[in-house]
């Protein structure tokens, strides 16, 4: 994965789980097509830097992702 495709990829990952809260890490992973080590590397980005908690196989969102996907959400307004 280049780097445009890790920020679309967290940037996804960020804005579905700010509409649902949780999802399990499988889903996401399926979503997201892409290989394990890549999901892994996004899951570790994720929630070493805060934005998500990794519990039980889900991915659930904090309030620091919350404040990002709403910021991303807000950017995707203005670029459609």
């Amino acid at each position: 994965m280049n780097k445009q495709e890790i920020n679309q990829k967290l940037a996804a990952i960020l804005t579905t789980l700010d509409e649902m809260e949780d999802a399990a890490e499988s889903t996401i992973y399926l979503a997201l097509g892409c290989n394990i080590e890549d999901f892994e590397l996004l899951k570790d980005l994720l929630v070493k830097s805060g934005l998500t908690v990794s519990k039980s196989n889900r991915l659930s969102i904090t309030s620091l992702g919350k404040t990002l996907a709403a910021k991303i959400n807000e950017f995707a307004k203005g670029a459609i």
